[in-house]
């Protein structure tokens, strides 16, 4: 899993996390105090940013494509959609 949408228990605002996101570098993400999470907080009463949001998820593809191509994290045969 590299990202979700979830809406925050406390302020019911929507957010979308992205698992790597300390490899992400974008000025509406927010780490918070996680360590390896960020999160872009989505207004419901407004349009969604789609050009952050394509900035942010190509970085994180690239991330992922990277780190596939490191031999880090490989999946055993079998366990991917692409199988």
């Amino acid at each position: 899993m590299c990202c979700y949408i979830r809406v925050d228990k406390k302020s019911g605002v929507p957010y979308l996390g992205l698992v790597e996101g300390a490899q992400i570098h974008h000025p509406l993400l927010v780490q918070g105090e996680r360590a390896r999470m960020k999160v872009i907080l989505l207004d419901p009463a407004a349009d969604l940013p789609i050009e952050a949001l394509d900035d942010i998820l190509g970085q994180m593809f690239a991330y992922h494509k990277l780190k596939g191509l490191s031999g880090k994290n490989k999946r055993a045969k079998g366990n991917s959609f692409s199988d």
